[in-house]
């Protein structure tokens, strides 16, 4: 098992201004760090990005979405693997 990355959903804000098609971002409540969450419809996953500056830097990825409903908690990120 590789490493993983959970994210508490309720920390979050989601920026519907800042967001786009399959390209939503999210801020943290307390610490203000954004993440940007790219959505694959072919293959059904995620892949989130710490915005930092002008880099997008790799978390990893999911087959679930901060915005999916079915999510109430956490968020499991297969930490740096980007599905494909």
């Amino acid at each position: 098992m590789g490493c993983i990355l959970n994210l508490v959903k309720s920390e979050f804000e989601h920026l519907k201004e800042k967001s786009t098609y399959n390209h939503n971002i999210f801020r943290h409540k307390k610490e203000q760090y954004e993440i940007l969450e790219e959505c694959d419809e072919n293959y059904n996953t995620s892949t989130f990005y710490l915005l930092e500056f002008d880099k997008e830097i790799l978390l990893g990825s999911s087959l679930y979405s901060l915005i999916d409903d079915s999510i109430t908690e956490n968020l499991t990120i297969d930490f740096k693997k980007e599905y494909t």
